[in-house]
């Protein structure tokens, strides 16, 4: 039997939908998802026969999840990355750019790898 990987996408908008319907249609993963708006997360719910959503990040760290992909506006993504840092994820990439923050993301948790890409 396959490995089902474990897939957080935070932020359901248009790409965050599109990151959902792609992990769920390579049937190796299992996708839980992060939508503070509760009417959107709802309606990514029953579209996709989501199990598992979350309205915030804090909720979601009491799960374990082999990867995460951050698909909010952008100003949110270094919060996000900090947060999701604690998460000791099974995938991991650290963050590479010439940004100080993201330096910093990186740096704090260098022992842990944030479990995110970050695309510059």
């Amino acid at each position: 039997m396959t490995h089902l990987h474990k897939i957080l996408v935070v932020g359901t908008g248009s790409i965050g939908e599109r990151h959902v319907r792609c992990f769920l249609v390579t049937g190796r993963a299992t996708v839980a998802i992060c939508e503070p708006n509760a009417a959107i997360r709802q309606i990514v719910n029953d579209r996709y026969d989501i199990r598992n959503d979350y309205g915030n990040l804090e909720e979601a760290m009491a799960s374990r999840f082999d990867a995460a992909v951050i698909a909010t506006p952008a100003p949110l993504h270094i919060p996000q990355a900090m947060v999701l840092a604690r998460q000791p994820f099974t995938d991991r990439k650290t963050i590479e750019s010439g940004s100080n923050r993201h330096r910093r993301v990186a740096k704090n948790h260098r022992n842990q790898s944030p479990g995110c890409w970050h695309r510059l």
